[in-house]
């Protein structure tokens, strides 16, 4: 907790998009799959406290919300173990020149390898 763990991204994105691909009209599940698409292509830093704007550029690694899901730490700090800064794709590594660079996380290349 309290940081990203890029292992679980990776495995809880290949387990949603099996079960799509199970429930898809070819699948073996009940059919009623039409597909998916990705949502958060860059972490998103400006969820933790999206009301301060001033906060937007920094990486906040405090957990916001809870969600029973993520079954290996519902039990963190009053139950708070959601961090959508951390739920891209690519990850956003500040530059000194002025660009946020994306460097792509293994949640990308599991996509890759899913997607050819």
């Amino acid at each position: 907790m309290g940081k990203e763990n890029q292992d679980v991204q990776s495995e809880f994105l290949s387990a949603e998009l099996e079960e799509i691909a199970k429930n898809t009209f070819k699948g073996n599940g009940v059919g009623n799959g039409l597909g998916c698409f990705v949502f958060e292509w860059t972490d998103e830093w400006w969820k933790f406290n999206e009301e301060d704007a001033m906060r937007w550029d920094i990486h906040d690694n405090e957990a916001s919300w809870s969600n029973g899901a993520y079954y290996f730490d519902i039990k963190a700090k009053q139950n708070l173990n959601i961090n959508e800064e951390w739920w891209g794709v690519c990850e956003v590594k500040k530059s000194r020149r002025g660009l946020d660079e994306r460097i792509p996380t293994q949640a990308y290349f599991r996509l890759k390898e899913m997607w050819k």
